[in-house]
């Protein structure tokens, strides 16, 4: 028994957008990465479920300033809104060379749904505190 994985190459199962994947020499990615399966961005994940849930907190109100720093960075990094925090982790993880642009989307999805399930089973508890 065969998969259609097995049966045709990767590129024809998931197109890649214009330059995602250079294989031409001197072109270095951040990370090494390996062109198998793609798995979803865990991430993505992550920033997906924080901007979602950050979204559900804030509403229409207004948008309070959205900022981290990190030791391995300089200074404070800021986002005009969860979107673009969401937006920024997807595309870091691109521009790295760690995964393709599906698994950011995919890992996207993936946090806003634990969001829903979180809001819908700790709402209460979340917006009392």
């Amino acid at each position: 028994m065969t998969t259609d994985y097995q049966e045709r190459p990767l590129e024809e199962e998931l197109p890649l957008d214009e330059g995602e994947r250079d294989d031409e020499p001197g072109n270095a990615y951040c990370a090494e990465c390996r062109y198998e399966l793609p798995y979803p961005c865990a991430h993505c994940i992550a920033s997906g479920a924080v901007g979602a849930l950050l979204e559900a907190e804030i509403g229409k109100g207004p948008m309070p300033r959205l900022a981290s720093t990190s030791p391995t960075g300089s200074g404070e990094h800021t986002w005009d809104s969860p979107a673009a925090f969401v937006k920024e982790v997807s595309e870091a993880r691109i521009c790295a060379g760690v995964h393709f642009r599906n698994s950011t989307v995919v890992g996207q999805a993936m946090g806003r749904k634990v969001a829903e399930l979180a809001l819908q089973r700790f709402g209460k508890e979340v917006a009392a505190k």
